[in-house]
């Protein structure tokens, strides 16, 4: 993750672990378009997605039932939807 538009970046890959504790397989990422520290990662082999909204500093994970999925942010908070694709 880089706070610095990639000059600097740091390893959060830690912080994406599904509940058996294994590494998560980040896909595809999201962030929102009004505020540079949203984001969205999903997994889509394991079927999750991890949010954080503090740049990663954070980061929850969630299982969800959506393998094929596009996500949408909107509004200023961190609401997001994901639909599925197929």
């Amino acid at each position: 993750m880089s706070e610095d538009y990639g000059t600097n970046f740091a390893d959060i890959s830690s912080r994406f672990k599904l509940e058996s504790g294994a590494n998560a397989v980040i896909a595809r990422y999201y962030h929102h378009p009004r505020s540079s520290c949203r984001y969205v990662f999903a997994d889509t082999i394991n079927q999750y997605i991890f949010t954080s909204s503090d740049c990663g500093k954070t980061v929850k994970g969630r299982k969800v039932q959506v393998r094929n999925a596009e996500y949408l942010f909107f509004g200023e908070k961190t609401y997001f939807l994901w639909y599925s694709t197929i």
